[in-house]
C-alpha cells in the first residue's frame, strides 16, 4: 500500500509535461506566425526580338497595334522595333545576328543584298517584306512563328476594330499624318487578305533582268500556311 502511495506522483507530472508537448504543437510552436505562405508564381522571361524597319509608314501599323495591344508579349516575345535606313548596314546586322528580321519594301536593293543562303522572306508583303536570317528559321523557328502569330493578331485587329488601330496609328505619326493615311491604311490593310503573304512573283517583278535568284529558295512562306491551315486565322475573325 506504502509503495502505490509512493509511486503515484512521479506519473502526474510525466502527464502533465506531454499534454503541454501537445498544447504547444497544436499552436504551432509558439514560434509559428500561421500557415506557410504560397509562393508566387513567376511568369516567364519574354524572348527579346529586334527588329529593324527601313523608315516609319503606315504598313507597320500591324507591328504597332502588336506592342500597342501586348500582342508580342502575350506571344512571349520583346519586341524592339527600330529604323535603319541603310539597306546594306540592315542587312549587315541581320547577317551578323545582332536583329531577327527586316521590314523593308521589295525591290532590287533587296534581292542583290539578300542572298538566299543567308536570308529568307517569311511573309509581308511587296511594299513591306519581312525578311528574317536564314539561320533563325532554321534553328529558333518559334520565334518567327510567335512574331507572325503577334501579326496576325495585330492584322486582325486593324480589320475588327478600324477605330482603334487608327487610335494606335494617330499616337505613332499624329493626327495629321494618320488622316493622309487612310487610304493606304483601307487599301493596303483592311482591304487585302487575312494573310500576309509574299510570292516568289512579286520578287520577281523587282528583279533587274541581270540578277539570277533561287526565289523558291528566297521566299518561305511555310510558317504562315502552317499557321492559317491550323485554324488560327479563321479564329481571329469569328464571331
Amino acid at each position: 500500500m506504502m509503495r502505490r502511495w509512493l509511486a503515484a506522483p512521479t506519473v502526474a507530472p510525466l502527464s502533465l509535461l506531454l499534454a503541454l508537448v501537445w498544447l504547444l504543437a497544436a499552436c504551432g510552436g509558439g514560434g509559428s506566425s500561421g500557415a506557410a505562405p504560397t509562393p508566387q508564381q513567376l511568369a516567364a522571361p519574354l524572348e527579346p526580338v529586334r527588329v529593324l524597319y527601313s523608315q516609319s509608314s503606315p504598313l507597320l501599323l500591324p507591328y504597332w497595334v502588336a506592342q500597342e495591344r501586348e500582342l508580342f508579349a502575350r506571344n512571349g516575345l520583346r519586341v524592339e522595333l527600330t529604323e535603319e535606313r541603310d539597306p546594306a548596314a540592315a542587312y549587315r546586322r541581320l547577317a551578323a545576328g545582332e536583329v531577327e528580321a527586316y521590314l523593308t519594301p521589295i525591290t532590287a536593293a533587296l534581292v542583290e543584298q539578300a542572298a538566299p543562303d543567308d536570308f529568307v522572306i517569311v511573309g509581308g508583303s511587296r511594299e513591306l517584306a519581312i525578311v528574317a536570317n536564314r539561320r533563325l528559321l532554321t534553328l529558333r523557328e518559334f520565334i518567327l512563328e510567335r512574331f507572325l502569330r503577334a501579326t496576325l493578331e495585330g492584322i486582325a485587329v486593324i480589320k475588327n476594330q478600324p477605330d482603334s488601330a487608327r487610335a494606335v496609328l494617330a499616337q505613332r505619326v499624329g493626327p495629321t499624318a494618320a488622316q493622309a493615311s487612310e487610304p493606304v491604311v483601307q487599301t493596303q490593310l483592311i482591304a487585302a487578305g487575312p494573310v500576309p503573304y509574299v510570292t516568289a512573283a512579286d520578287v520577281a517583278a523587282a528583279l533587274p533582268a541581270a540578277v539570277s535568284v533561287d526565289l523558291e529558295r528566297l521566299v518561305d512562306t511555310s510558317i504562315l500556311q502552317r499557321l492559317e491551315a491550323s485554324g488560327f486565322v479563321a479564329a481571329l475573325y469569328r464571331a
